[in-house]
């Protein structure tokens, strides 16, 4: 009984200390790995082989922030011994390795870990914390700073781990995301270190960058993102519609708008459109503000309301009264602050349209539509965009933008294409005209021919001609290109008695449909015998012949 009951004690007996038997006694570097062979020992000294538990590997500086310096975070032991690699992150000139389990604690003696080989920058603000070892090796937030305030940042030369690597004097150039800010570049180390002072201009997040120009091996840097605000009212800043705000802006001479972006877009004669009045700080980063302001200008206008009282900002509806480029606006206030002046185009607009066209075209042939844009006086508009825009039907504006001449006048084409054309049946389409705010609807009526003509045939009508009322016919066909053109026409023998020669881009030789009249005459003026003849078109260009159709027709006296 004695015996069992000693067994039981062996089995379930838990060492007294841990040894650690091999560690980096002559030191090393931060980031480097070493061997740790640990042995669970009892209180005689002897190794426990009983002991297979998990004990916690830790530094002597863990427990001060929510992470370890050392990995791995845990010790496996089989039969009281463990061998494994072990790597420390943070550089320190005393620390210990330590392994616990419960009650159960080993040491190693104070060791030295070194920064390892420098590998990139590091950047910290007001509120941060540089934290060697750590995951990011900056801890707490960046406090916020104030746009005109300067205030001081850090930039560290470190290792992968962020550790501060010494006796290094590298050039660092330093950028930020403020266009305006003051920041020195480029800045020295000292030790892997440099001090700076930096002076905020544009409200809003903003952060530096750090560049190596001594090491390209060195990755560069980017700081956490601190929040500028803006400072206390001083300008006042008028924003005309296409305008917006140019944070942070120090630039000074008026007609360069300082504190805008953008550029201001032309208005029309008495539209009223929306100005902003914005209370800035010095760098025209919008703030907080009260007052009360007045608009002026050299122009005829007006503005509603007046006066306008505006909280951090307002927003007048404004309008000129006559056309006009550079007109001018500006604000004061009852503070005393006065806005440079800003300057916009007012156009003319249109408020009447007169429209010439032809009503009826042939399928295939371009039709010229011509417009007229007036304003409210019946003064014609020069060089005004006009649109149009086929809203029903299968024909094809080939302008669907111009712009007027010197005289107000506007011309655009319209067509059907043959291929285009749906079962060959006529149709009216309608053609929406718009200027501006105005616009019309016109129709046109798009007489379709025969199937032939849209599958590149001849067709001639009447057939036969020649009878009372019939004198002449129309000789009908389709061209896809302007190019010259031969009308020839044989008698019922072969014999040729009629030839027209015509050039290209006139009516007989022209892109789309053409038609050309025969009255029944020979090349002499004298009227063909009843019979049949033979018509001969024939397209030819550089390449060759295009189109070569022929067509019989009938002539009955």
């Amino acid at each position: 009984m004695i015996f069992n009951l000693f067994l039981s004690l062996s089995l379930f007996s838990t060492p007294s200390y841990f040894e650690f038997l091999d560690y980096p006694q002559a030191g090393g570097r931060a980031g480097d790995s070493f061997y740790l062979y640990v042995v669970a020992r009892k209180a005689n000294g002897e190794t426990d082989t009983s002991y297979n538990g998990r004990a916690l590997l830790k530094t002597s500086l863990d427990g001060l922030w929510p992470w370890s310096y050392i990995y791995p975070p845990l010790l496996n032991f089989e039969r009281g011994e463990v061998r494994c690699k072990a790597v420390v992150k943070i550089a320190q000139e005393s620390l210990s390795i330590i392994a616990v389990d419960g009650i159960i604690r080993g040491e190693t003696p104070r060791i030295i870990f070194s920064p390892n080989f420098p590998k990139k920058l590091l950047l910290t603000c007001p509120g941060e914390t540089l934290l060697p070892g750590s995951p990011s090796g900056r801890y707490y937030s960046p406090q916020p700073q104030t746009a005109g305030e300067e205030f001081w940042g850090k930039v560290y030369l470190v290792d992968e781990n962020f550790n501060v690597v010494r006796m290094r004097f590298d050039t660092v150039s330093l950028s930020t995301s403020d266009s305006f800010a003051t920041l020195p570049s480029p800045v020295f180390l000292i030790n892997g270190t440099a001090r700076f002072n930096f002076l905020p201009r544009a409200k809003g997040l903003r952060f530096i960058s750090a560049f190596d120009l001594s090491d390209t091996t060195i990755l560069p840097c980017t700081s956490s993102l601190f929040l500028v605000r803006a400072n206390t009212y001083s300008r006042l800043l008028l924003l005309l519609p296409g305008e917006d705000y140019q944070l942070g802006d120090t630039t000074s001479s008026p007609w360069l708008t300082p504190g805008k972006r953008g550029r201001a877009l032309p208005q029309f004669v008495c539209d009223s459109f929306p100005v902003r009045i914005v209370c800035c700080d010095s760098f025209y980063n919008p703030t907080t503000g009260e007052d009360t302001v007045y608009l002026l200008s050299d122009f005829s206008f007006g503005y509603n309301p007046a006066p306008l009282g505006i909280r951090d900002s307002g927003r007048a509806s404004v309008s000129f009264h006559f056309a006009g480029e550079n007109q001018n606006l500006w604000a004061v206030s009852k503070k005393g602050l006065t806005t440079y002046r800003s300057f916009l185009t007012i156009l003319p607009k249109a408020s009447y349209l007169f429209v010439n066209y032809s009503d009826t075209i042939l399928a295939g042939w371009e039709s010229e539509i011509n417009v007229l844009v007036l304003d409210r006086a019946g003064e014609a508009i020069p060089y005004k965009p006009v649109s149009f825009k086929v809203v029903k039907g299968h024909g094809k504006m080939l302008d669907s933008l111009i712009l007027t001449d010197s005289l107000g006048w506007g011309k655009a084409r319209f067509c059907l294409p043959i291929a285009d054309l749906k079962d060959s049946i006529s149709e009216r389409d309608s053609i929406l005209i718009r200027v501006d705010t105005i616009d019309t609807v016109i129709g046109i009526w798009v007489e379709v021919y025969d199937n032939e003509v849209m599958r590149g045939e001849i067709v001639a009508i009447p057939n036969p001609f020649g009878n009372l009322n019939q004198p002449t016919t129309k000789i009908i066909y389709h061209l896809r290109d302007n190019i010259d053109t031969k009308i020839l026409i044989y008698d019922p023998f072969g014999n040729p008695i009629y030839k027209k020669r015509i050039k290209g881009g006139e009516m007989g030789a022209r892109r789309g449909v053409n038609v050309v009249n025969w009255d029944g005459r020979d090349d002499k003026g004298n009227k063909v015998a009843s019979g049949i003849y033979y018509v001969r078109v024939v397209s030819i260009a550089h390449t060759g012949r295009v189109f070569d159709k022929g067509y019989r027709i009938g002539v009955v006296w």
